[in-house]
């Protein structure tokens, strides 16, 4: 397997995660700011905001995981500037 295809495994349930929540959540809240039910529509923006920090997070775990693939993958080469 390649690292290209590490990162597109890897990234690809993140991806369906950001393109399927998010948009489901704002509607849900325009929904409720459209009936005018100011607690409803608060605890689905803050149920999209939590969303959206989680998938931030998950994304970093995905940076962190990637660096530290390739120093594995580097580990015992000559990694100066010549």
């Amino acid at each position: 397997m390649t690292l290209a295809d590490l990162v597109d495994s890897d990234l690809t349930p993140l991806k369906l995660l950001l393109d399927t929540v998010p948009p489901l959540l704002r509607k849900n809240a325009a929904a409720a700011v459209a009936s005018k039910d100011v607690h409803l529509s608060t605890a689905w923006r803050q149920a999209l905001s939590l969303e959206l920090e989680s998938i931030v997070l998950q994304l970093n775990a995905a940076v962190d995981g990637f660096l530290l693939l390739l120093a594995t993958r580097l580990k015992g080469k000559d990694l100066t500037w010549r």
